[in-house]
C-alpha cells in the first residue's frame, strides 16, 4: 500500500500542475508522469524477475532428474520461455525502452500502440529534462495523454499471479480512443480546466 500511495501522490501533484495550464508546471507534470510510468513498469518487471527465478529453479530441478518422460519435457517447455536470461535482466533494470518492449511484446501486459506512445513521450520528456527543450504547442496534449496512460497502468499493470494458480493478470491496455482523439482531449480539458490567466511561454 505504501508504494501505491507514492504513485497516487505523484498523480495528484501532476493533476495540480496541469490545472495551472502554465508551461513550467506542465513540464513538471510531464516529469512526474513519466517517472510514474517507469516506476509502475519496473514493479511489474520485478515481479516477472521473481517468477523467472522460480521457473529457473524448477527447470534446474527437472533437468537434474536423469529419467526422461513426456511430462518432464512438457513442464520444461512451459518453464523455459518464462526464464529471463541474466544478460537481459541488466537491460530491463536500466533502460526505459527495454521495459516497454518486454511488457508489450513479450508479456503482452501493454498493447503495442500504447508502448509506442510511452516511448515517444519518454523521448519528449528527455528533450525537456536533458536538453531544456519544451514545445509549448504540444506540451499540454502530451501531458494529458500520458496522465490517462499512467492512470490505466496503475489500474491494470499489477503484480502477476503466483505460478501454478491458473490465474492470469488483467490485460488489454490499449490506445483506442486516446491518441489523436479530439473527443478524448476535450474530455481531459473538462477534467483539467485551464487557468483563467494566460499561459506562460
Amino acid at each position: 500500500m505504501r508504494r501505491l500511495e507514492l504513485t497516487v501522490v505523484q498523480l495528484e501533484e501532476a493533476k495540480r500542475f496541469i490545472q495551472t495550464d502554465q508551461i513550467p508546471h506542465l513540464r513538471l507534470a510531464l516529469m512526474l508522469l513519466d517517472n510514474a510510468a517507469e516506476v509502475l513498469m519496473q514493479r511489474a518487471i520485478q515481479n516477472e524477475l521473481m517468477y523467472s527465478e522460480w521457473y529457473a529453479r524448477m527447470a534446474k530441478s527437472l533437468k537434474s532428474d536423469p529419467h526422461e518422460d513426456a511430462e518432464k519435457d512438457s513442464l520444461l517447455s512451459q518453464f523455459e520461455p518464462k526464464i529471463i536470461a541474466e544478460k537481459r535482466k541488466h537491460g530491463l533494470e536500466r533502460y526505459f525502452d527495454e521495459k516497454v518492449d518486454f511488457l508489450s511484446q513479450e508479456r503482452k501486459y501493454i498493447s503495442v500502440p500504447v508502448a509506442r506512445v510511452l516511448k515517444h513521450i519518454h523521448q519528449y520528456r528527455n528533450e525537456a529534462y536533458h536538453n531544456d527543450r519544451v514545445r509549448p504547442d504540444s506540451l499540454r496534449p502530451a501531458v494529458l495523454i500520458l496522465f490517462d496512460v499512467v492512470c490505466t497502468l496503475l489500474a491494470t499493470l499489477h503484480s502477476t499471479p503466483p505460478p501454478g494458480t491458473g490465474a492470469t493478470p488483467k490485460r488489454g491496455l490499449s490506445v483506442t480512443g486516446l491518441v489523436g482523439s479530439v473527443i478524448t482531449l476535450r474530455k481531459f480539458d473538462r477534467a483539467f480546466p485551464r487557468h483563467s490567466g494566460p499561459a506562460s511561454s
